[in-house]
């Protein structure tokens, strides 16, 4: 469910490691806290034409909203947070730059405590660190046809 971290960095790959690791003790992705039960999924509120095919595109543990050949849109829920993340390429002078946006909203007192802790290791290692990898695989022609 998680390999998508099998192409970070070691201490990504430590980062999140941890991080499945306390949620399996801690009970924090049971599918009673997550997408369709604790919060209705974003995908569900776009006309059905618009929305992706979670089966389409492995986002690992994120699940796709919409998906286009330049953007997409992507969320998770658990016992922590609802989070969701849009990307997209956009044109900058005679090539093309990624714009990352994520947005979250913590679940209770607790989610509020772990998103402040994580925060620092989110932004200074764990975004940039997937920005470099999809930049990577669009300069290569790795990125996944989304069409």
């Amino acid at each position: 469910m998680h390999e998508h971290g099998a192409r970070q960095p070691a201490l990504v790959r430590l980062l999140f490691a941890v991080r499945w690791r306390l949620g399996a003790w801690l009970g924090w992705d049971r599918k009673s806290s997550g997408l369709g039960a604790r919060v209705q999924t974003l995908r569900d509120r776009l006309p059905e034409d618009q929305r992706a095919d979670p089966d389409v595109v492995d986002l690992g543990f994120l699940t796709p909203v919409y998906v286009r050949p330049m953007e997409m849109a992507a969320e998770v829920a658990n016992a922590t947070v609802h989070g969701a993340m849009h990307y997209g390429w956009v044109p900058d002078g005679d090539c093309y730059a990624l714009e990352l946006a994520v947005y979250t909203s913590a679940n209770g007192r607790w989610g509020r405590a772990y998103m402040a802790l994580i925060r620092p290791f989110r932004l200074l290692i764990v975004w940039p660190s997937m920005l470099r990898q999809w930049g990577r695989a669009w300069v290569t022609g790795n990125a996944v046809d989304h069409r």
